[in-house]
């Protein structure tokens, strides 16, 4: 083999070699930007539960004569997101509440109808405090 051979050789070499380890550099990235978006995204959801907890820790303290209530709670303490809760009691038992948060910088509104009931069904996704249970949960975003 001669010289030039061995140059033309080594270039291939280390021209496949180069595109191999931009490739895996890119395939990287992408499981990086991958991973941090679905941890935000659950991060996310997880204030959102506890700012529907909270709401729901609220309402159940309220005396049974009170028609609303409205004010600003940290969700996760005082590291946790800030939000604003505007509750309304529609009967005796039934009630609805909005709370408005900002998060990664989106502002959600959450819609939630809450129902004194005699039997809770408990559960991972449903809220319960005493005899309340919340019933209908609605988030939405508003870009």
């Amino acid at each position: 083999m001669g010289n030039a051979s061995k140059v033309v050789f080594l270039s291939a070499a280390s021209l496949i070699v180069g595109v191999y380890g931009i490739s895996l550099k890119n395939v990287q990235q992408i499981d990086v930007t991958t991973a941090l978006s679905s941890s935000t995204r659950v991060q996310n959801e997880r204030t959102e539960d506890a700012a529907v907890r909270a709401t729901l820790d609220i309402v159940a303290a309220l005396p049974p004569f009170a028609s609303g209530a409205s004010g600003d709670v940290l969700a996760l303490g005082g590291g946790g997101a800030k939000f604003h809760y505007i509750y309304t009691k529609v009967s005796p038992g039934n009630g609805k509440a909005t709370l408005t948060m900002n998060q990664s910088g989106d502002t959600k509104t959450i819609d939630i109808t809450l129902k004194k009931q005699t039997s809770t069904n408990p559960g991972f996704r449903r809220f319960t405090r005493g005899q309340w249970q919340i019933t209908q949960y609605h988030a939405r975003s508003l870009f």
